[in-house]
């Protein structure tokens, strides 16, 4: 099927993820996105091969958009601070593109997708590996950290702490002080060595290199999302 005219790959991922944002995700099909475009549906076919594709593209730019807020949250920043910061650019993303971090969340099997989750995980185990953790331990705190931030968030877009006090602030801040303190005395598996931290920061056992996890870890706290039936 040839493409329309005008109409590009990169225009659909970029409408797309707007519709996420302000519809919600799960709201994003291919018969609302052709109403957005102007366009019947059989055209966005030449574009995308269905509803879990279209859905895909918006999940790797979302996972693209929480990588460079992470990198930028975190720069020159250590242990706490880069903790702090790493948390503050989840939430802020879950408030400005709330669309796009329902995105996130979900699960696909396609390289770029998994490709991006992966780099957001990177980003955050570089933060856990400035608390000296052993390199068998971090992907494990990559997924402690990313779903406890991750499930605290949900839990308050969805109004779960809106009927107790204190106030969720309050707890946010708990939060990140709990996680820093886990990571600060990470239990280690049996027949590892205990991450101990020298007065620079630095690991006890930071003579071995760690090695990166980018190749074997699955994207930040990803959880499954069904998707919903297409009505036209």
């Amino acid at each position: 099927m040839a493409a329309t005219v005008g109409l590009t790959l990169e225009h659909v991922g970029t409408v797309a993820s707007e519709l996420a944002d302000r519809l919600g995700f799960n709201r994003v099909t291919v018969s609302a996105l052709a109403r957005e475009l102007g366009v019947k549906p059989a055209s966005l076919y030449a574009h995308v091969r269905g509803l879990d594709a279209l859905r895909e593209i918006v999940g790797t730019r979302a996972h693209a958009v929480l990588a460079a807020d992470l990198t930028r949250a975190t720069a020159g920043l250590h242990k706490r601070a880069a903790l702090a910061a790493a948390a503050e650019a989840m939430l802020e993303m879950s408030r400005r593109h709330p669309g796009l971090w329902q995105a996130s969340r979900a699960h696909f099997a396609g390289e770029d997708f998994v490709a991006a989750g992966r780099r957001v995980s990177a980003i955050l185990g570089e933060v856990i590996r400035g608390y000296g953790l052993p390199a068998s331990e971090v992907p494990h705190a990559v997924r402690i950290i990313g779903s406890s931030i991750g499930g605290f968030i949900g839990l308050d877009d969805t109004g779960g702490f809106s009927h107790s006090d204190p106030e969720t602030a309050a707890s946010w801040q708990r939060l990140i002080d709990v996680l820093d303190g886990a990571l600060s005395h990470w239990p280690t598996a049996p027949g590892t060595a205990t991450a101990a931290s020298t007065p620079d920061g630095r690991s006890a056992s930071d003579a071995t290199p760690v090695a990166p996890i980018a190749t074997t870890n699955a994207p930040l706290a990803t959880a499954t999302t069904t998707p919903t039936e297409e009505t036209r």
